[in-house]
């Protein structure tokens, strides 16, 4: 696994996590706050903490009941302007299942070895913190050797060049096919290189957060 969160200012919101479980279970989450600066960066710090101590305490808990519990948490602590999207992954190495749930976050891009093209997983769930009861959906998949996992914010998919065109989905799957060969911090530090290439020129005007997963 190799990640980068860059916020656009001195502070951001966005975040990426690595949580053991405990049992051999990692929870790994990707999120991104409505807003920017130290506002956001102080919600976000209260989820991941609120997080971790719901993904301890309930090891045994399904991924989609986690974030149950997590969204009525944020409803409850948060003002009604205040949102959170979150993508978020199980897995178990024993058994090489990742299961997923997504709180209205972008998809991940999956690439399986071997594979001919990059595929989106996606679930259904609302924003973190939009109303204080959710259901989240939780899908899962057996990881083999080679196969690859892209999680992002939006600020990698809207970031935009000096003529305002946006780098959008259909350029981060044709940088994820061009990298494939990579492992995860090569791969993380060349997905980055192609935003920035994109984007040369013109402002960062949201955070970015990239996480390579690799699986071996």
């Amino acid at each position: 696994m190799a990640g980068v969160c860059r916020p656009a200012q001195s502070i951001g919101g966005d975040s990426y996590d690595y949580i053991h479980g405990g049992a051999s279970r990692w929870l790994l989450t990707v999120a991104d706050v409505a807003g920017k600066g130290v506002p956001a960066a102080l919600l976000m710090s209260n989820v991941q903490a609120a997080l971790c101590g719901l993904t301890v305490a309930g090891a045994s808990v399904g991924l989609a009941e986690t974030l149950v519990q997590l969204n009525e948490l944020v409803f409850d602590a948060t003002p009604t302007n205040r949102f959170i999207t979150m993508f978020a992954l199980a897995y178990e190495p024993e058994s090489r299942t990742l299961r997923y749930a997504s709180a209205g976050h972008n998809p991940a891009a999956l690439l399986l070895h071997g594979a001919a093209h990059v595929e989106w997983i996606r679930t259904k769930g609302v924003a973190l913190g939009l109303r204080r009861r959710s259901d989240f959906a939780e899908s899962s998949l057996t990881l083999r050797p080679g196969d690859c996992l892209v999680l992002y914010t939006d600020g990698v998919t809207e970031a935009v060049n000096t003529t305002g065109e946006e780098f959008g989905e259909a350029r981060l799957v044709a940088a994820v096919d061009r990298c494939r060969t990579l492992g995860a911090t090569d791969m993380r530090d060349a997905l980055v290189a192609e935003v920035d290439g994109f984007a040369v020129g013109a402002p960062q005007h949201d955070d970015i957060t990239l996480v390579v997963l690799r699986a071996t």
